[in-house]
């Protein structure tokens, strides 16, 4: 038994690992009671770990059985896993699996083994008996969203694959001296970033930073700009587990895999052109630094046991030095691809192009060499470290896990499956990843999930009202506060959406208005306040894998129907006569421009066409009040005020009351009022005037700053 090799502190564990081997994890031929496809990538053999939120918020452990989130905390509040031996409902509780991660290896197997009594057809039936524990319980994924595992405390990216290390080489030093005198000693690493660590789905800035001015005279200094050369690494990241060892204390090659708490698919995003004028003299920096995504599923090594094979290197020549050598040295057959997805011209449809088919077994020093070697000087490991595999290619170029290889530093190009071409990842690219083993004699398909992530153009991304939209949607869908709402494009002007997660965004919007309010900065400080990180994107591209993972409504396909029926009659309007323009000026100096259709100039504000139009509400038309507060602001006429626009400083509500309107313009601004004060209720949280829909001549950053901003 492993844990007999264990030093001291650590035999009460091997003693605690002896009460449990009689509990098995399930068979090849065992079959869960949870029905889920033949081909999921969660059978009953797998369960691995993860976090998932719902849209009541925070963080629940779990575990995956086919399309469901078993919620681990709801288990253990039911009493299911009092036997195992450990507080369950302490460990469970937490947001994150840091606390599980702690606990040993015996304790992570006498875990899966519960589980697979609970879940296996031939187990404990309690749960499968209880239907009111089974809906506290089983969470369709379509219905979660998936969280970092772990809190990261420090990540460590290695150089491991020969293939990949030659290759690269090759490139910048010439086939002779491709590999590094080191290389073949030692395991190279690099400290990476864990606070730019995200979850699968989670879209990344194209990062910026120093370029090298001429591509061949470094003489000439560097510029400031967008990296024009982002790249993939196709990975394997190694979650660390167990008691954290003393400072100090080396661990040992029979330490190690009881160290590794489990797998998951990992692109560490890398700016070439950054790297290539940074690395020298300490290596990669800001080329990589500003985006890692993970899988969201870890997959212990005891479900990877069935799949334990030699390496492509066979064994390992020179000999490493005695603490690097491992008499069980050997890899895991998981199949690793690689998704490029680009969004469609015009009106074409998004493009899905396989670009790399590779395997985990194309590594030439193990995850247990790289821990061993990352703990030799007396590193403490902590649990919840991330060690990265490097980026892992095979031999034949169609298994590269790099565009850096595959174009061949550039040099050659990608076919798309729509014939387009690709030599690094542009605005909008997405990079998905998969990893799986295959099904064999002894066990069916083992699969990690998807490992997904977005390019968005930087001016786009850091513009607040992008980081607001992308969980606008989810927001307010999940908190059923409307049905619908208004994203303000800087070329396509205004667009009605409906709050449904998984509606593909649009990547120009400036601002997110609801019933005439701005929601952009109000909505990021509720988002934070909530603990939701911008973890979710509907980009192009993105459908079946949103339909999949992010997915808010259980009737995705009816919902979006219903929405493009919305969106049609809303694209089909075509304004009656000309456009009205009128310019006013607010009253800090700001220049607004309202262009409205002529139709709206009726003597009724409010006629049922353009409130049905406009409605963004259920229940209640809210849209009623919303155009009553454009016409007070752009048209006051009606309502007996013929003065400029509103003082400064000023609450505009504050600014009607005070004006001196007849009978009827009461009424009007009462039942407006009345409308406000529903609003408020309806989204207690958003704070603000009503807004005019208009086409600011100025700046939008400016144009906020007005009593009454642009829409």
């Amino acid at each position: 038994m492993r844990a007999a090799a264990v030093l001291a502190p650590r035999r009460a564990v091997a003693k605690l690992g002896a009460t449990v081997s009689c509990r098995h994890a399930a068979s090849a031929s065992q079959q869960s009671w949870v029905d889920h496809s033949p081909e999921t990538d969660f059978p009953l053999q797998n369960l691995p770990f993860g976090v998932f939120a719902t849209s009541a918020g925070g963080g629940r452990c779990a575990t995956a059985i086919g399309d469901h989130a078993v919620d681990l905390s709801a288990l253990a509040e039911a009493g299911l896993l009092a036997d195992l031996p450990f507080d369950a409902r302490a460990v469970f509780r937490k947001p994150a699996l840091n606390d599980f991660m702690g606990l040993s290896r015996p304790h992570w197997r006498a875990t899966r083994a519960r589980l697979s009594e609970l879940l296996g057809a031939q187990g404990d039936d309690r749960l499968r008996r209880d239907a009111k524990l089974r809906a506290a319980v089983l969470k369709p994924m379509a219905e979660v969203q998936m969280l970092l595992p772990a809190q990261i405390g420090d990540y460590t990216d290695f150089y491991s694959s020969r293939e990949h290390a030659t290759n690269v080489g090759t490139m910048f030093r010439g086939k002779d001296n491709a590999l590094q005198p080191n290389w073949l000693h030692l395991p190279v690493g690099y400290h990476g970033r864990a606070s730019s660590v995200v979850v699968s789905g989670t879209p990344l800035a194209r990062p910026r930073g120093q370029l090298q001015a001429d591509n061949d005279d470094e003489s000439k200094g560097s510029v400031y700009g967008p990296s024009k050369l982002l790249d993939f690494e196709l990975e394997i990241g190694a979650f660390l587990g167990g008691p954290t060892p003393q400072l100090g204390r080396p661990l040992t090659m029979a330490e190690a895999e009881d160290n590794i708490f489990g797998l998951v698919v990992m692109n560490d995003w890398s700016a070439r052109d950054i790297q290539k004028w940074e690395y020298v003299p300490l290596g990669p920096f800001g080329a990589k630094n500003f985006g890692t995504t993970i899988s969201p599923w870890i997959v212990t090594l005891d479900a990877l046991e069935p799949f334990r094979c030699a390496t492509s290197a066979g064994t390992q020549d020179p000999v490493p030095l005695p603490y690097l050598q491992d008499p069980n040295y050997s890899s895991y057959n998981i199949n690793l691809e690689v998704d490029m997805i680009t969004p469609g011209e015009g009106n074409a449809q998004a493009a899905t192009t396989t670009i790399s088919k590779s395997n985990f077994r194309h590594l030439y020093w193990s995850v247990k060499q790289q821990l061993v070697h990352h703990a030799v000087t007396g590193c403490n490991m902590k649990p919840g470290d991330l060690l990265g595999s490097g980026t892992i290619s095979g031999a034949n170029p169609g298994s590269y896990g790099s565009l850096l290889e595959l174009t061949w530093r550039g040099r050659d190009e990608i076919k798309l499956s729509d014939g387009g071409t690709r030599k690094f990842i542009r605005d909008h690219d997405s990079i998905v990843m998969r990893g799986f083993c295959p099904e064999g004699s002894s066990s069916p398909r083992i699969g990690f999930g998807l490992c997904g992530g977005q390019c968005i153009k930087f001016e786009i991304f850091n513009r607040p009202a992008m980081n607001a939209a992308i969980q606008v949607v989810l927001f307010l869908y999940a908190y059923s506060r409307t049905t619908s709402i208004v994203i303000v494009g800087r070329h396509r002007g205004a667009r009605l959406l409906p709050t449904l997660e998984g509606y593909a965004l649009l990547f120009d919007f400036l601002q997110v208005h609801l019933a005439g309010n701005d929601l952009t900065e109000n909505l990021i400080k509720i988002l934070f306040e909530r603990d939701l990180s911008f973890a979710t994107t509907a980009g192009h591209g993105f459908k079946p894998f949103t339909k999949n993972k992010l997915a808010y409504s259980p009737g995705f396909d009816f919902n979006i129907k219903v929405a493009k029926e919305i969106l049609d009659k809303d694209n089909a309007y075509e304004p009656v006569a000309s456009y009205s323009v009128l310019q006013r000026t607010s009253a800090d100096g700001q220049r607004l421009w309202a262009r409205w259709p002529c139709e709206r100039f009726d003597t009724e504000p409010f006629p049922p066409d353009v409130r049905e139009r406009w409605s963004v509400s259920e229940g209640e038309d809210l849209a009623h009040w919303m155009v009553m507060g454009e016409q007070l602001w752009n048209f006051p006429a009606p309502f007996g005020w013929s003065g400029g626009g509103w003082r400064k400083g000023e609450d505009p509500i504050q600014e009607l009351l005070r004006l001196d309107l007849d009978a009827k313009s009461v009424e009007r601004v009462n039942r407006w009022l009345r409308g406000w004060a529903q609003l408020q209720r309806v989204v207690p949280e958003i704070q603000g005037v009503f807004h005019s829909r208009t086409e600011a001549s100025a700046d939008v950053h400016q144009a906020r700053k007005c009593t009454v901003a642009a829409f």
